[in-house]
């Protein structure tokens, strides 16, 4: 069983048909979901989500995902 339990994501508004989308970072490597399983990283990459909705003028929020349960693939 996996130990995460908890998933933090930053999450924006597209507004219209398409509502809530997680927030991506454009790496070298092409993008990253700003999405972790670790509180103190969430809170680290606080800075760059507030940067991207400066820049993209949308609202960014975090949030808080608690495992209810586990699927198989």
């Amino acid at each position: 069983m996996s130990e995460l339990k908890q998933l933090f994501a930053f999450i924006a508004d597209n507004g219209g048909d398409e509502g809530e989308g997680i927030v991506g970072h454009h790496t070298g490597e092409g993008w990253m979901p700003l999405v972790t399983g670790k509180k103190d990283i969430a809170d680290k990459m606080r800075p760059l989500a507030k940067r991207i909705g400066e820049l993209t003028g949308k609202k960014v929020k975090m949030v808080s995902y608690i495992r209810e349960e586990e699927c198989d693939v």
